[in-house]
């Protein structure tokens, strides 16, 4: 018989939720900002990441990814909240 090994994978990348209150935040604000005009929501994403001073995950990071891709999601409705579909963030028409 062989000797079998569990090895138990734990993802700990999750953000914290204050920090991705944080994203979400800046998120919010960016799209508010008329001034300001953005190619797209993946711009506005990274814009708040960077701002909040966290690190964008990478795909392997499982809990993380998930989180960002979130993150998108609520962009593209913070921006079409504040900005309308037709305005030119959006990358195709």
């Amino acid at each position: 018989m062989k000797n079998q090994t569990l090895v138990e994978k734990t993802d700990l990348s999750e953000l914290p939720e204050g920090d991705l209150n944080k994203v979400k935040k800046n998120i919010r604000k960016g799209a508010q900002d008329t001034d300001q005009r953005w190619a797209n929501a993946l711009e506005l994403v990274h814009t708040a990441y960077e701002i909040s001073e966290i690190q964008r995950p990478d795909i392997t990071m499982e809990s993380a990814w998930k989180q960002y891709e979130e993150m998108i999601k609520y962009a593209v409705q913070e921006l079409a909240k504040a900005r309308g579909m037709d305005d030119d963030w959006r990358m195709t028409t």
